[in-house]
């Protein structure tokens, strides 16, 4: 197959010009007015315009009473009262950098088309420098740069070109190599089309294997309209040089316009290597690779170089290593910048490749992506350079002018890199005091524009600061932007963390309003443990902690672990889009890593209202009853089960599902081991999988704070309560009907899995636990499962005994949804949306006091209640060691016993209680009675 090459040359020659052209632009005049001229080469008809248009980059629709006769001109301007004899204005504006133009006449046809640019091969001294792009002659096909040359200062518009040549030197066009890599014992042939408006050119072939002192030449022979040359063959990992000389009369030139000092590349490989994504080839002369790798790291001089991407070939880049920290590691990983009007895939100018921490970035840019958060466009890419495969990279959108014009329509919209301190923080009015680290990408990045933004940052009440930003961005979002970071658990220094590094604000025209774009997650899915409120910029920590924001940020970390950071979303995710190149290790490592996420993050925020500390004028101790550990699913009661790889129904995890027609025994169920409840004799080289049920009650649901799942299996298992999946081990995606086990594990040593974060799930009543073992084969000589559920209950209420007067009781409320806690008929007190604390002072009366607290939502509807008893005692009666004998020991009235250190009672002794009698005991101590106890 041929290969396409976009060359510094141009993509094709038109059969024919049009008979009307666009014949001169000036798109980025220093002064004056922007322009487009058309030139009619119809003879000897007159062209009626009216109604035709162009379109692309501006518009505008010529109006009746415009025509064209042989040879006339006619300019369309943006601002027509600075340029005599024009019509218009158009609407928009032409792009500075290039961008396709069209010409249609009045049925919508394309009548001609140019597509310019202000790098080479076109003239880039048009991009300001004061002249226009000026076609050579009407009758060149115009979409090659070849065919343009720069005029005067302000151009010559209305008037015949100053770069007008009757016979102009000729160019050669669409550019083709066959193979586009060769071996050792292949050719590669290069074709080209020869552009001559009079005779026959010349075309030569001159080229040499780097490092040769001189070129070879190869006269290239005429095949229909094109001329072909050969490149002989040549030994593995050979880059050979070379460029071409065509030549009329009207003169010659070289192409590209750099030869011979920088020519075109052909590379030799005897295995080209398999990939299963798309395989970039980076080739570049030794001399330009032992530059590269033997110069500072950090230099962004752009070396020439050839990309190769499956077919196509892209002479003429210009190629660097990208990144911080990741231009010091292997694999090298490369920035490749293209010609704006040869890009790659005819959007791409600069491509990103990556070699660092593939998984991992590609994983958290999606995950962005799919949270709704503006992000870099990311894929897998394959890349072999110097002949040598590095591997798998990731490809990483640029964030510049052409993701603005994707993103929010306008390639000028404001777009800044936060580079190191870009921390937001405020350093007066002036413009200047940003432009250090508050980088522009796009021509419309004024700093003027980011100061209204950083002062709302730093605005000095929390009001303002709070009504000023939510003027100047989508709040949600920003939350959502730091709450998937956290999620990830960047380590990376950055705006989410410590530093004002490490991302992009774009400010998007049609509302002013800002957004916060990630950049650089190679340091993410590291440290499950990772605080949530971790952020320590100051105007960031500020913006989380804003009580009504820090309660939306925690709601919103937990629509992230039920939604698109769920492990199961993550492992489905990887599942449907990471290549067989990154093994099922890695990514069982990042689903693991989600899962401990999920736990610690819940485990930060406090679930239930709990009262934990209580002071006053006199000595308080606790008086709390321990909490209650129990089984809720018991280890030797029957299960139902169904053995098998057929299909399951859709609610067999429900507790609406009969399941009295399966089969029904004690666990662990398998085979090859002897403890087995239920042996399931006939599994191994018939099913995988068993599904398994146990339907149990539950009475006061309120005071189980904390669940665990305690497991023996081989080799894995999913379990679900009451139809939610809450634990998982060994298995990864959706494994349907027949799924195995990801690896071998063997049972004997019951695994406890965490489950508090499903405690709400429970309902009082009936609830049901679902289980589905599945074996790592069909061969497998073993399986088991067994498993029980224990709950964790806290103590039904607490009992305090303190001193008179004042009690100063605190403790926390479950977060999000609490924001005040009423104490009792004592009014109300808040709780921090950080960290769900809460204090506030009673009264306290003599004897038995009792009070009721409600945490309580942002309207004041009741979440969860806890009562609270203490005892209000000027003194206590202290026991300890053998009490005294032949004695009855009874409290005085409104004086608690308190049991200090172990202590008996003898046998002769009695102990009396009456009602309202209090005894405490201090923790760990008790009280051996050996005598009488009277409560009366």
């Amino acid at each position: 197959m041929r290969a396409r090459v976009a060359a510094a040359l141009a993509l094709a020659a038109a059969p024919a010009p049009a008979q009307v052209v666009l014949s001169e632009i000036m798109y980025n005049p220093p002064t004056g007015s922007e322009f487009i001229e058309l030139q009619s080469i119809a003879s000897p008809e007159t062209t009626d315009l009216a109604g035709w248009r162009l379109a692309g980059g501006v518009s505008f629709t010529i109006p009746p009473g415009h025509s064209l006769g042989p040879g006339g001109r006619l300019v369309i301007a943006r601002s027509p009262g600075q340029i005599p004899g024009s019509i218009g204005p158009f609407s928009g504006r032409l792009s500075d950098r290039g961008e396709l133009l069209q010409l249609l006449d009045a049925s919508g046809e394309i009548i001609d088309e140019v597509h310019y640019a202000d790098d080479g091969p076109w003239p880039s001294i048009a991009d300001g420098g004061g002249p226009s792009l000026e076609l050579v002659n009407p009758r060149l096909p115009n979409e090659h740069p070849e065919a343009w040359e720069p005029s005067v200062n302000g151009g010559t518009p209305g008037a015949v070109n100053v770069r007008h040549l009757a016979d102009p030197i000729p160019f050669v066009a669409h550019l083709r190599q066959s193979p586009t890599v060769p071996n050792a014992t292949t050719s590669a042939e290069i074709t080209a089309r020869p552009v001559c408006l009079q005779g026959t050119p010349q075309v030569t072939l001159h080229w040499r294997v780097e490092g040769a002192p001189v070129f070879e030449s190869i006269p290239m022979a005429a095949s229909g309209e094109d001329v072909t040359g050969c490149l002989p063959p040549q030994p593995d990992g050979t880059v050979v040089e070379f460029h071409l000389e065509v030549a009329s009369g009207a003169g010659s030139r070289l192409q590209p316009a750099t030869a011979p000092s920088v020519n075109f590349h052909v590379e030799y490989d005897d295995v080209v290597p398999s990939a299963s994504v798309r395989l970039y080839r980076l080739v570049m002369t030794q001399e330009r690779w032992h530059e590269l790798r033997t110069r500072d790291n950090y230099s962004d001089v752009l070396l020439p170089a050839t990309l190769i991407a499956g077919d196509d070939i892209h002479h003429g880049v210009g190629l660097r290593y990208r990144g911080s920290s990741s231009r010091a590691v292997s694999p090298e990983s490369f920035r490749v910048n293209f010609p704006d009007a040869q890009m790659l895939d005819g959007s791409i100018r600069h491509l990103n490749l990556n070699g660092r921490e593939v998984l991992r970035q590609y994983l958290s840019l999606r995950l962005f992506a799919e949270a709704g958060i503006d992000a870099p466009l990311v894929q897998f890419a394959s890349v072999v350079a110097d002949n040598e495969h590095l591997g798998l990279h990731v490809q990483v959108e640029d964030v510049d002018t052409d993701y603005a014009e994707r993103t929010v329509g306008d390639d000028d919209a404001a777009i800044f890199r936060g580079e190191k301190t870009a921390a937001l923080d405020w350093r007066g009015s002036s413009p200047l005091a940003y432009q250090s680290d508050y980088v522009p990408q796009t021509d419309g990045s004024l700093h003027s524009l980011l100061v209204p933004l950083i002062q709302a940052f730093n605005l000095p009440t929390d009001a303002q600061f709070t009504a000023e930003l939510e003027a100047r961005l989508e709040v949600d979002e920003w939350l959502t932007f730091f709450a998937l970071h956290t999620v990830l658990g960047n380590q990376e220094g950055g705006i989410y963390r410590d530093t004002g590094d490490d991302y992009f604000l774009l400010r998007v025209p049609s509302t002013g309003r800002w957004r916060i774009l990630p950049w650089d997650l190679d340091s993410t899915h590291i440290n499950a443990p990772e605080p949530i409120f971790r952020q320590n910029v100051p105007a960031i920590s500020r913006f989380i902690r804003q009580p009504q924001w820090a309660r939306r940020y925690e709601e919103i970390l937990f629509a992230l672990l039920d939604g698109v950071a769920d492990s199961r979303a993550v492992a489905a995710l990887m599942e449907a889009e990471v290549p067989p190149e990154i093994n099922a290790g890695t990514r069982t490592n990042l689903t693991a890593y989600h899962v401990a996420r999920e736990r610690s993050i819940r485990d930060q925020l406090p679930p239930r209202l709990r009262l934990s500390d209580a002071t006053a004028l006199g000595p308080v101790w606790a008086l709390e009853p321990s909490a209650e550990v129990s089984d809720i699913v018991p280890r030797s009661i029957p299960w139902r089960f169904r053995r098998g790889n057929l299909s399951l129904p859709a609610d067999w995890r429900e507790v609406s599902f009969v399941d009295e027609h399966w089969e029904a025994g004690q666990l662990p169920v398998g085979f090859g081991d002897s403890d087995d409840g239920v042996h399931l004799a006939n599994m191994r080289n018939n099913y995988t999988t068993a599904a398994l049920r146990r339907p149990f009650l539950v009475a006061e649901r309120a005071r189980i704070e904390q669940m665990r799942l305690v497991v023996d299996y081989d080799d894995g298992f999913i379990a679900w309560l009451n139809g939610v999946e809450i634990a998982r081990a060994n298995v990864t995606g959706n494994p349907g009907p027949g799924g195995v086990a990801d690896a071998e594990h063997e049972a004997g040593v019951p695994e406890t899995f965490d489950v508090s974060g499903h405690t709400g799930l429970l309902s009082d009543g009936t609830n049901v636990l679902a289980l589905q073992l599945f074996n790592r084969s069909l061969t497998d000589d073993d399986a088991t499962l067994g498993a029980h559920l224990v709950a964790v209950r806290r103590p039904p209420l607490g009992l305090l005994a303190g001193g008179p007067g004042v009690m100063t009781l605190s403790g926390s409320a479950p977060l999000p949804a609490s924001w005040t806690v009423s104490i009792g008929d004592a009014g109300t007190t808040a709780v921090s949306g950080v960290t769900g604390a809460w204090s506030a002072q009673v009264s306290s009366e003599t004897g038995l006091n009792e009070i009721e607290l409600v945490a309580r939502g942002r309207s004041g509807e009741p979440i969860e209640r806890l009562t609270v008893r203490w005892v209000d005692a000027p003194s206590v009666q202290a026991l300890s060691g053998s009490l005294e004998e032949d004695t009855v020991i009874a409290p005085s009235p409104g004086v608690p016993l308190r049991v200090t250190a172990d202590a008996t009672l003898p046998a002769s002794s009695t102990l009396r209680l009456g009602p309202g009698d209090v005894i405490a005991f201090d923790p760990g101590v008790s009280l051996l009675a050996l005598g009488r106890v009277e409560i009366t």
